[in-house]
C-alpha cells in the first residue's frame, strides 16, 4: 500500500510513468501523507541530473538547467498555479473577481512578470549558494515545495463552490496526514542540512501559515492555484534563505 499510494504521488505531482492511465480520487487522497517524499525523490533526482551536469558544464549552465529541468519533470504544473494565482490577485478587485480570472488558461501581465522574475530569482539564487551547501539544497527544495500543500491546506477552506482539486486537499488533510508531513519534513532537514536546515524548516513553516491567513482573509479559502503559487513560493523561500545562513 506504502508503495503503491507513493507511486500515486509521484504520478500527480510529475510527469514520471507509473503504469497507471488515471488517478481515483480515493487513491489521490491515500496518497497526499506522502507529498513531502515525493518531493525529496524529485530533489534526488535533480541531485542526480546535477551531478551529471557538473561533469560536462560549467556552473551557470548546471544551475539553470536543474532549475529547467525540474519544471519539465512537473509538467509546468506549479508555475501555471503561481501565474494564475498572480493574475487573480493583480486583476480582481474582490473575491469574486479574482477567482473568475485565476480560472482563466490565458497568461496576464502580472502572470508572466511573476513566471519570469520566479526563475529568474531561483536562478540567481542557486547560482549564488556556495558549492558545498548546494547538493543540500536540491535535496531538499523540492521536498519543502510538497510539504507546504500540507500546512497550507490543514484546517483550511476551500475558496471555491463545487468540486475541484484543491477540494480535496483541504479536506483530506487532517490531523494525521499533517503531523506525517511535519514529522518527514523535520526529519530530512536535520538529517540532510543539519541545524541549518531546520532553520529553514521553521522559517518555512511560519512563513506558509502566514500565506494561508492572507489568502483565506483574501479570497475565503484556499484554491488549486494558490496551491500551485505556494509549493513555488516555498521552494524559492528556501534557495534564499540557504543563501542568507550560508554566510
Amino acid at each position: 500500500m506504502f508503495l503503491n499510494d507513493l507511486k500515486v504521488s509521484l504520478q500527480f505531482l510529475t510527469i514520471l510513468p507509473s503504469g497507471k492511465k488515471e488517478i481515483r480520487k480515493e487513491e489521490l487522497e491515500r496518497s497526499i501523507p506522502y507529498f513531502p517524499l515525493a518531493g525529496l525523490i524529485l530533489g534526488l533526482l535533480s541531485y542526480i541530473i546535477y551531478m551529471i551536469l557538473s561533469l560536462l558544464l560549467p556552473r551557470d549552465l548546471c544551475d539553470i538547467l536543474v532549475l529547467l529541468f525540474l519544471v519539465l519533470l512537473t509538467g509546468g504544473l506549479h508555475m501555471d498555479g503561481l501565474s494564475d494565482t498572480l493574475d487573480g490577485m493583480g486583476f480582481g478587485k474582490d473575491r469574486e473577481s479574482s477567482l473568475k480570472i485565476m480560472r482563466d488558461s490565458r497568461i496576464g501581465t502580472f502572470g508572466a512578470i511573476g513566471l519570469v522574475f520566479a526563475i529568474l530569482i531561483k536562478y540567481l539564487a542557486l547560482n549564488n549558494i556556495q558549492s558545498f551547501y548546494v547538493d543540500n539544497i536540491l535535496l531538499l527544495m523540492p521536498l519543502y515545495g510538497r510539504w507546504s500543500v500540507l500546512v497550507l491546506g490543514y484546517q483550511s477552506q476551500y475558496a471555491r463552490e463545487g468540486d475541484g482539486i484543491g477540494r480535496i486537499f483541504v479536506e483530506k488533510i487532517k490531523k494525521e496526514v499533517y503531523l506525517k508531513g511535519i514529522l518527514t519534513a523535520f526529519i530530512a532537514s536535520l538529517i540532510i542540512f543539519q541545524l541549518r536546515g531546520l532553520f529553514i524548516f521553521t522559517v518555512l513553516f511560519f512563513t506558509v501559515s502566514f500565506l494561508k491567513r492572507y489568502f483565506e482573509k483574501r479570497m475565503g479559502g484556499i484554491t488549486g492555484d494558490i496551491f500551485g503559487a505556494v509549493i513555488e513560493f516555498s521552494e524559492i523561500a528556501a534557495l534564499l534563505l540557504t543563501l542568507i545562513i550560508q554566510f
